[in-house]
């Protein structure tokens, strides 16, 4: 997949590169999932950084808007829009549906699961215009550029290993209401009027974040060592607020490469949060494909909880 990137973010990309091309894949932070996905995902870049050739794996379901992928995408379009769409507000909607022209995509079921995320979470009043989001994990950047779109005055915060981080900024920067983003890769670069900070992962823990309103991770979390996950939770209740939210979804029990079982209910949660909802997520037990039979189930049941956690 070859993208064209924008000015306004080629110094940020540049940064985020060289931080990448000094650093590997033995990383501490890094689990044996992304070890093995991150191995097989290839970025390389133009000597001016004016184009790119991405080729992802083991995150997001990105296919190209093209006359094949069109026609592939049929039966995947049909169960978007008989199944799923009847979950979400007509907003919410046509949000996800300009993203998909602007990433120039086609749908796909990992689009519609970020509106029903965001939807579950606005059944309880919680408005983000004006707060500050981190958002751990976010394949391309499609969840911080959804919530850019509905609340204007959100200040989003991108967290993802490097290498994948780059794909958040350049899928990111197609946004055409981003005045300053900002790439941190110590606690001076970051910037509170940005409207996007990009974090490695491999540096989230020097950042010192203290400000962060509310938390997100959609699936990604299952792919993390406790370790790692122990050290998200750490920084999530570190905050320096009154009270701040997070949301989490992702996989009941989920065996990682390396044989490590990593489980939603051992997660660090407290008797002292406050739980908004925590449920089986219904919506996240099978997803469409192009071919027969036009549906897979999941390899296990996925979780989702929204806490509130006081101060």
């Amino acid at each position: 997949m070859k993208l064209v990137i924008r000015e306004n973010v080629r110094e940020e990309l540049k940064k985020i590169n060289d931080y990448f091309m000094r650093r590997n894949l033995d990383d501490e932070v890094i689990s044996s999932h992304w070890k093995k996905y991150g191995g097989e995902t290839s970025i390389s870049f133009d000597k001016e950084f004016t184009r790119v050739d991405l080729r992802a794996e083991g995150f997001d379901d990105f296919k190209k808007n093209n006359t094949l992928n069109i026609l592939k995408n049929i039966p995947i379009n049909f169960y978007l829009k008989k199944k799923l769409y009847p979950l979400l507000s007509k907003r919410l909607i046509d949000a996800v549906e300009n993203l998909v022209r602007v990433q120039g995509r086609v749908i796909s079921y990992n689009c519609v699961k970020q509106a029903l995320c965001l939807n579950a979470v606005e059944k309880y009043g919680l408005d983000f215009n004006g707060k500050r989001v981190a958002i751990i994990g976010d394949g391309n950047g499609y969840l911080g550029m959804l919530l850019k779109t509905l609340y204007p005055n959100v200040k989003i915060i991108q967290i993802n290993l490097a290498k994948v981080l780059m794909f958040d900024l350049i899928f990111t920067s197609q946004l055409s209401n981003i005045d300053k983003v900002s790439v941190v890769l110590n606690s001076e670069d970051y910037q509170q009027t940005a409207d996007f900070n990009f974090i490695p992962a491999e540096e989230i823990s020097a950042i010192h974040l203290s400000d962060v309103d509310f938390f997100f991770n959609i699936a990604s979390m299952q792919e993390m060592d406790i370790r790692v996950i122990n050290s998200y939770f750490e920084l999530i209740r570190s905050q320096n607020l009154k009270k701040n939210y997070f949301y989490c979804c992702n996989r009941v029990s989920k065996k990682l490469p390396d044989g490590t079982v990593v489980s939603f209910d051992d997660y660090p949660w407290l008797e002292t949060d406050k739980v908004i909802f925590n449920e089986v997520c219904d919506w996240y037990s099978e997803f469409p494909i192009s071919r027969p039979p036009f549906v897979k189930k999941f390899d296990g049941k996925h979780k989702h909880r929204l806490i509130e956690i006081q101060y």
